[in-house]
């Protein structure tokens, strides 16, 4: 099997726009209904992984939000407009696969008002945010790496077939959607968006890995309310599940992705090291963090 994290991403040129062949193939390979759903086991569903998949299948599904966002900062730019709306068009196609999956695996969940929860308490950006349409390209180069192994990695560690099958199509679509504003970044703005300035957004994106997004989603989907002063609480548990699942190879795959839309490029063994010793420094903190809260705990109880 392919790795979906595989950043190849062979192009032509037709007219005045590029069109990436891989990118279009592979999005009108898969639809919904061609998922293996006659091998669904539902004794293989794993209960957090269903809990995460519920709260993406709401994150996903307000792509058309996105779309408007990100066409405002190009408004005039015919070719990536139209990228931005095939884009949008397929993270609404996860939403809806995670979706099916995911009230198949749990026929009691209320997925139109989880989404009324989630849209009540979210507010979404109505203008760009981040500064510049280089340094938005640079983000979304960030949010396309984490998307596509935060998926990979549910992917290894579900048993569930469909699942399985539905993470590994939907990791695919992200690594394209990664080389696609990275496609962007590099044409437009490769000489003149700094090493720095884009490490230093690659830095700032990535720590907004606990934003309120998904934390709000997670707990509409999965905890019936949502209060915004839990905020701290919906993103420990959301860090201890992703450092529960992500594996040093993943980490490895990631860290290349980043460094290269930051303008370097690891490669090989020094991509390994650096991925083993962020995976090692991220478990030693899960353990300090439990300990301390079970010597918190205990000092309550005496």
């Amino acid at each position: 099997m392919d790795d979906p994290l595989e950043p190849a991403w062979p192009h032509t040129k037709t007219g005045f726009f590029y069109f990436p062949l891989r990118y279009i193939e592979t999005a009108m390979s898969w639809t919904i209904e061609s998922l293996p759903w006659d091998q669904f086991d539902a004794s293989k569903v794993n209960p957090d992984l269903l809990a995460y998949a519920k709260a993406a299948s709401l994150v996903e599904a307000n792509g058309y939000v996105y779309i408007d966002y990100l066409s405002k900062l190009f408004p005039d730019d015919l070719a990536i407009r139209k990228d931005i709306d095939s884009w949008g068009w397929e993270e609404t196609r996860h939403g809806k696969a995670l979706r099916a999956w995911a009230e198949k695996a749990d026929p009691n969940f209320n997925y139109d008002e989880s989404m009324r929860l989630y849209k009540e308490k979210f507010k979404f950006p109505e203008a760009p945010i981040r500064g510049s349409q280089a340094m938005e390209l640079v983000a979304r180069c960030a949010i396309e790496t984490g998307t596509s192994s935060f998926y990979t990695a549910m992917r290894d560690a579900s048993e569930e077939p469909v699942f399985k099958e539905l993470c590994r199509r939907i990791a695919g679509d992200e690594i394209r959607h990664y080389n696609l504003f990275y496609g962007y970044l590099e044409r437009r703005y490769g000489k003149t968006a700094s090493r720095w300035s884009r490490l230093k957004m690659l830095i700032k994106r990535s720590l907004e890995v606990t934003d309120e997004e998904l934390c709000f989603a997670y707990a509409a989907a999965n905890l019936g309310e949502v209060k915004p002063e839990e905020l701290p609480t919906y993103a420990k548990n959301y860090l201890n599940f992703i450092a529960g699942i992500l594996e040093a190879h993943h980490l490895k795959h990631a860290m290349s992705l980043m460094a290269k839309a930051a303008g370097f490029h690891l490669r090989g063994s020094f991509a390994q090291a650096l991925a083993v010793i962020f995976h090692s420094v991220v478990r030693l903190r899960m353990k300090v963090t439990a300990l301390m809260e079970g010597q918190t705990a205990a000092r309550v109880e005496t």
